[in-house]
């Protein structure tokens, strides 16, 4: 019996400013036993997905992203890479 972590990481692939390869955006701590799985939803939202821009506004930038799964940053287990179709300006 055991806690896992599971991480849930994003690469935004075509940022116009500079962001670490990748960041930490959800997690989730399951609790399991020998043998035992367990399914786990991690959700990504608006604020996961903007960065501030060269005139300081928080916006959300078309173009791929990858979200990356796995129990820690150097052990990635599962990848999906998903598109933003439109620019747009969040409201904070």
């Amino acid at each position: 019996a055991g806690d896992e972590v599971v991480q849930l990481y994003l690469q935004d692939k075509k940022a116009s400013v500079v962001l670490p390869y990748m960041q930490l955006k959800n997690f989730a701590r399951v609790s399991l036993q020998p043998g035992e799985s367990k399914e786990v939803k991690l959700t990504l939202g608006n604020d996961d997905l903007r960065l501030l821009n060269r005139d300081y506004k928080w916006v959300v930038e078309a173009g791929e992203f990858d979200a990356m799964i796995g129990a820690a940053s150097n052990d990635i287990r599962q990848t999906a890479t998903f598109n933003v179709k439109n620019n747009y300006m969040l409201s904070k």
